[in-house]
C-alpha cells in the first residue's frame, strides 16, 4: 500500500503543500471520471482507535457517483489517496474527538473502490487513471456471491 498524493493532507504545512495536494486530488478525481461509468462497491471503514469497532459497510455506488459519496462523509481535515494492490482507498480525515479515556485523535475513514464489469470482475483501473493504460480485470477477485454484491 502506498500513497498516491505526493505528501499526506496531514503533513502539508504551507500554502504551497496544501495547493499541490488539492490539485492532486483533483487530477485524480478528473482522470475517475473519464473512465465509463462503472459499478462499484464502495467498502468503508473507520480506521481511527475511537471507532475502530465499527463494522465495515459496503456502499453500491458508481464510479462517478463517488465524489458524491463522499459529500456524505467528515472531511474536516482533507482526503488522501491511497492505492492498495489494485485498487484505490480514498482515508477521509474528519473531526478532532476526545475520548473518554482522554485519548485524541481524528475521525478516520477508508473508503476502498472496487469497481466491476456486467460479468461482476473486479477491476484495476490504477494503471488507467496513474499511466493511462487500459482498465484491466484484476487479478484479486472476491467471491461474487459474497456480501459485496448483496
Amino acid at each position: 500500500m502506498y500513497l498516491y498524493n505526493s505528501k499526506s493532507r496531514l503533513y502539508c504545512k504551507t500554502e504551497e503543500e496544501e495547493l499541490q495536494h488539492e490539485n492532486e486530488i483533483n487530477f485524480f478525481f478528473s482522470k475517475l471520471t473519464t473512465l465509463p461509468d462503472y459499478e462499484c462497491a464502495l467498502l468503508r471503514k473507520y480506521q481511527d482507535k475511537y471507532h475502530e469497532n465499527i463494522p465495515q459497510k459496503v456502499i453500491p455506488t458508481t464510479l462517478h457517483q463517488i465524489l458524491e459519496d463522499l459529500e456524505g462523509e467528515d472531511l474536516k481535515n482533507g482526503i488522501d489517496i491511497v492505492i492498495d494492490d489494485e485498487y484505490f482507498i480514498v482515508v477521509a480525515y474528519g473531526s478532532g474527538y476526545t475520548a473518554n479515556n482522554g485519548e485524541c485523535g481524528i475521525d478516520t475513514v477508508a473508503l476502498k473502490i472496487i469497481p466491476y464489469n456486467d460479468n461482476r470482475d473486479f477491476l484495476n483501473i490504477t494503471s488507467a487513471i496513474i499511466d493511462g493504460n487500459c482498465v484491466t480485470v484484476a487479478k484479486e477477485q472476491f467471491d461474487a456471491s459474497s456480501h459485496l454484491f448483496s
